[in-house]
């Protein structure tokens, strides 16, 4: 019986251990996982001149290349729509949505934030196949404006 009771601490101290993430509902809608986007913003550097990250309605798509995961960013109240058609919410994870495809927003200072997050270089997905003579992207590239 004591044996079984020093199993079951073990067991309960590795769960403790274990990465908060792995534990986190995940739910997938065009190819973006709600949990990746949680991984993702708990890293996302905001640019100056920005708001805090909770205050904008978050959109992410999956980029041409599988490494790399896309994203808009709109300052709540500052658009006329409050979601993109076709945006699906990602559960779990307030104001962000998951879509097909990004709006194209020519202006708009820190009310639209356009942003680029490589996985591998995030430390979150293996490393691509790159062509060896190609720098290694930055982690994230998250800018103020407009395209």
């Amino acid at each position: 019986m004591r044996a079984g009771a020093h199993v079951m601490a073990a067991a309960l101290m590795l769960a403790s251990c274990s990465d908060p993430a792995s534990t986190e509902p995940d739910y997938v809608v065009y190819d973006v996982s709600s949990r990746l986007v949680r991984q993702i913003e708990r890293r996302v550097i905001m640019p100056s001149g920005a708001d805090r990250l909770g205050a904008y309605d978050r959109y992410y798509a999956r980029g041409f290349d599988s490494d790399v995961i896309e994203a808009t960013y709109l300052l709540r109240g500052s658009s006329p729509s409050s979601r993109l058609p076709g945006a699906m919410a990602l559960s779990g994870v307030a104001n962000a949505y998951a879509t097909d495809r990004l709006p194209v927003i020519f202006d708009g200072m820190c009310a639209v934030i356009n942003a680029e997050f490589h996985l591998s270089a995030m430390g979150l997905g293996p490393p691509p196949l790159r062509e060896p003579l190609l720098p290694d992207p930055q982690p994230q590239r998250v800018d103020c404006g407009g395209i």
